[in-house]
């Protein structure tokens, strides 16, 4: 079967069953139509017959719309919302059918009933108006619970089989209802005198059941080991069975109702007699009194209108199965009761006077016979009543004897013939598995020796007694370069490289019947060596005669590599472990012994190793002062797994060592730590180093403070020389300006120059200290501000010059206030300064990299060599004249300076189309 037609067949059943929905969807909507507009045809079919009930028809809406398939929405959540509605319309059909046998089984009313349409007591096969019957009920049920099992995607066989029950007992309850709905013995009520289930209703359950069904057995074919055909006769067989079983016990139980009947006939019939007799004695008994006026018979009357009064109660407790016979028990009642009165009345007249008018006994005569002729017309309804109940229960019988036999035989047939289908299936398949097991036992005998052989990566052959190869496997045709063929029957030991060596193994083999680990070469064509190990055995016929040798050889050319790869990389790691003065030790955390490398205990200070080592041992080594750090290491290297320490051991020399060991918990037995590796080293002279580095380090901070406190000093000492200076020279200048000719007051001129040259070096140079002596904390700072700043204290330059700067947003970041404005006032000023023979055109923008921002300001000036961009940053470094360009030459010094103590960069690219551009990077914005 193709694999098309394969979907098809599954596909089939989900098809037939969403049209079985559409169905049941279109049954539900039209009866629920007829109710709606009170028409006959589409609630019952035929007028007579048992009507849908509205609850039966909304279930069918809800159990169409569960097996109708979800429409597909571009939407998966909406296509998700509405499958999920639709498996709630289903559970919500099963809801009100367990709500409705509820109400059956506990004699409940929870008002369901009659919520959609009313329906009028006395409706045609109907126990309780507007409920449906507890077959319905119970189909919905188990119809729910079926689809539910189909949706869910862990189905199970058992589950399947579950679903199938139920469907199948569905399908039964619907055959039986229809079976039975056409039997005149069945009277008006349904299972135990309920609702009977409408024709409609029976169908569509027919409908679902059967489809369902086949959707199921389709579900996991697999299951089922039968063929099909035995499987549906073992499933006809079976059903019919269930509906003559179902069919009989609804037939019995309306035979059980129609003997009640009988009875019930019988006891009243009796009461009508009873009631006759002693309303007749109690007349006789006063016709007696009348006559003779005795009080016996006035004590006979008495019990006879006792009895009477007594018959008639019994009669009023018999329900009329009736309303005209009620109207007859009511008649007789009525007229036996005035009857009885009129006697007494009779009685009453006779002790008061002399004797009865006879018009009196007539009257009591013309009671006597109307109550006669209503018993008689009671009896004669009652009689008719019984006839019927008697044929009922005649027919009753009939049908069970012809729905037992014609079902029973019926039901034989198909098992019957289930069972010879499956009997010749199963000694056709016998038959078919004996010729199998056969055939694969005489393969068997022949594929033995080659899976073996096969089965094995490693070359394998089998070798005669007389040397020759029998057979081989596919590796040995790889490491001989040989065809099986051409290697079967030649002498084994011709594609060794040492021929004798093979056939001395092979001798060996002979002698002691195996050898294990036997080394050899194996040539292959192509001239490439494989060296292998042998293992060989010799094999033996059932008598124990030997046949020749089975050999096995494991290619250990790669293992011989790795041996030699291993023992050079532990040479190399020995080596470099000497060359780092390191040692190895591995400790059994448990019984605290340890390895140790020869370094190990070299740097513990001995020469040789000692007997026992061990964490005991090594703390005992160490000064007393360092013992509970290094316990505090291993404590914690439980806990986390990683081991790190430095101290200090005494070696038995007395001298003292740093040591630094770090290991890893590698081992762990019932949870804890079992083993630990790692290594040690001698760190005595980096210690040693780094507290000299740290001693030279505090030396050269308090220089470096000594050096800043210098310079600020010399600086303060250095300005009043200078003044005193410029001033007299100007004070002389002035005095003696009638007698200086013109090259004394251009020398003049020179020495103040000099002078307030001087003092301007000097300025800058308490500026360049000022960046550290006077340096606030770096807070978060607006850069956008501080540029503001610069470009105010610039703002008459920037008018002068005609500059026009573009300013960029730019960002909050760390820093100290004062000294980036200084930074951003220094970069402008060297922008508009060098900038010649134009307007400056100055941009200031900042972008983020890595964390950082990169602050740049592009000017159009004169622009910077590459070879002179390292000078730029230097104090007093200057690349053109004082007359081109004035100025100390310190302002890039100092930016650059305020730049390294806020952790950033600074430099200088070339702008496009000529130009500079100054970048600098700041930190970003960090806290609250």
């Amino acid at each position: 079967m193709t694999t098309e037609g394969s979907r098809g067949l599954v596909a089939a059943p989900h098809l037939a069953v969403s049209l079985a929905g559409a169905l049941a969807l279109l049954t539900g909507a039209m009866v629920l139509l007829g109710w709606a507009l009170d028409i006959t045809v589409l609630k019952s079919i035929l007028p007579g017959w048992v009507s849908v009930k509205p609850n039966t028809a909304l279930c069918f809406i809800l159990t169409g719309l569960s097996l109708l398939p979800p429409p597909v929405t571009p939407y998966p959540g909406l296509t998700s919302l509405l499958s999920n509605l639709a498996r709630f319309c289903g559970l919500l059909a099963g809801l009100i059918g367990v709500l409705t046998l509820m109400e059956y089984g506990f004699s409940w009313d929870l008002g369901i009933d009659q919520r959609l349409f009313p329906e009028p007591a006395g409706t045609v096969g109907t126990s309780v108006p507007g409920r449906m019957a507890p077959d319905t009920a119970l189909c919905f049920v188990m119809l729910a619970a079926s689809r539910a099992i189909l949706r869910d995607l862990r189905k199970t066989r058992t589950t399947l089989l579950t679903a199938l029950i139920l469907c199948a007992l569905v399908l039964i309850i619907a055959l039986s209802d229809i079976l039975t709905y056409f039997t005149p013995a069945l009277g008006t009520l349904g299972w135990w005198g309920t609702t009977t289930m409408a024709v409609p209703t029976a169908a569509v359950f027919g409908v679902l059941g059967a489809l369902m069904l086949w959707e199921t057995w389709r579900q996991d074919i697999s299951m089922w080991s039968l063929s099909a055909a035995v499987t549906s006769g073992f499933a006809i067989g079976i059903c019919l069975l269930l509906v003559v079983g179902l069919s009989a016990s609804r037939i019995q139980v309306r035979l059980q109702l129609a003997n009640e009947q009988v009875a019930y006939s019988d006891t009243v019939l009796r009461q009508l007699v009873r009631i006759e007799a002693e309303v007749a004695a109690a007349q006789n008994h006063t016709r007696g009194y009348v006559i003779t006026g005795s009080d016996s018979m006035l004590q006979s009357h008495a019990v006879a209108q006792a009895n009477a009064n007594s018959a008639l109660a019994a009669l009023r407790q018999s329900k009329p199965d009736s309303t005209p016979q009620q109207a007859r028990f009511a008649q007789v009642e009525a007229r036996a009761v005035a009857a009885l009165q009129w006697f007494h009345q009779v009685i009453a007249s006779r002790r008061s006077g002399p004797g009865v008018h006879p018009d009196q006994v007539r009257h009591g005569e013309d009671l006597m016979q109307a109550l006669r002729a209503a018993i008689d017309e009671a009896e004669r309804a009652q009689n008719a009543r019984l006839r019927q109940s008697q044929l009922q229960a005649q027919d009753a019988a009939r049908f069970t004897y012809a729905t037992i036999s014609g079902g029973m035989v019926l039901s034989l047939v198909f098992l019957a013939a289930a069972l010879l289908w499956l009997n010749h299936a199963e000694a056709e398949r016998i038959r078919t598995q004996a010729q199998l097991e056969a055939t694969q036992r005489a393969r068997a005998a022949g594929l033995y020796a080659r899976s073996l052989l096969e089965a094995s990566l490693d070359p394998l052959l089998t070798i005669s007694a007389e040397g020759k190869i029998t057979d081989v496997n596919r590796a040995t045709e790889q490491a001989t370069g040989l065809a099986r063929a051409d290697l079967i029957g030649t002498d084994f030991a011709s594609y060794f490289t040492d021929p004798d060596q093979a056939r001395e193994g092979y001798q060996r083999v002979f002698a002691s019947s195996f050898v294990t680990d036997y080394p050899l070469s194996i040539r292959h064509t192509s001239g490439r060596i494989t060296d292998v190990l042998y293992n060989a055995s010799v094999y033996r016929d059932e008598a124990g005669k030997v046949l020749g040798v089975f050999a096995a050889a494991r290619d250990v050319t790669e293992r011989k590599k790795a041996e030699e790869s291993l023992s050079l990389t532990e040479q190399r790691l020995n080596l470099g472990l000497q060359f780092a003065e390191m040692g190895v030790w591995d400790l059994d955390l448990i019984h605290d012994t340890a390895w140790r490398s020869l370094q190990h205990d070299r740097i513990f200070g001995y020469e040789s190793a000692p007997a026992q080592w061990g964490r005991e041992i090594a703390t005992r080594h160490l000064v007393p002062e360092d013992r509970e750090g290094f316990a505090q290491a291993f404590e914690q290297a439980f806990r986390s797994g990683e081991f790190f320490v430095e101290c200090r051991v005494m070696r038995p020399d007395q001298s003292i060592h740093w040591i630094q060991a770090q290991g890893k918990v590698i081992g762990y037995e019932a949870g804890r730590p079992a083993r630990m590796l790692g290594t040690v080293s001698d760190i005595t002279r980096q210690r040693q180093a780094s507290e000299a580095l740290q001693t030279l380090s505090q030396a050269l901070e308090r220089s470096n403070t000594e050096l800043e406190q210098f310079a600020y000093v010399a600086s303060h000492d250095l300005q009043e020389p200078l003044r005193m200076v410029v001033g007299y020279v100007q004070l002389l200048e002035r005095r003696l300006a009638d007698k200086l000719d013109a090259d004394t007051r251009e020398f003049m001129a020179f020495a103040v120059d000099g002078a307030t040259r001087m003092q301007v070096m000097i300025d800058d140079i308490l500026a360049y200290s000022r960046v550290t002596t006077q340096a606030q904390p770096l807070a978060r700072v607006d850069s956008a501000a501080a540029l503001q700043q610069a470009l105010d204290r610039l703002a008459s330059r920037i008018k002068e010059s005609a500059a026009e700067v573009d300013v960029q947003p730019l960002p909050t970041v760390m820093a100290d206030r004062l000294q980036l404005v200084q930074l951003f006032q220094n970069l402008l000023s060297n922008s508009i300064k060098f900038c010649k023979d134009r307007a400056p055109r100055i941009r200031v923008e900042a972008l983020r990299q890595a964390g950082r921002w990169r602050f740049s300001v592009t000017d159009n000036g004169i622009g910077i060599a590459p070879e002179y961009r390292a000078q730029l940053f230097v104090i007093f470094k200057r690349l053109h004249t004082q007359r081109e360009y004035p100025g100390s030459g310190i302002g890039l010094a100092i930016c650059k300076r305020i730049i390294e103590r806020h952790g950033g960069e600074i430099g200088i690219d070339s702008a496009a189309g000529g130009g500079a551009v100054f970048w600098f990077t700041l930190p970003e914005e960090h806290g609250p």
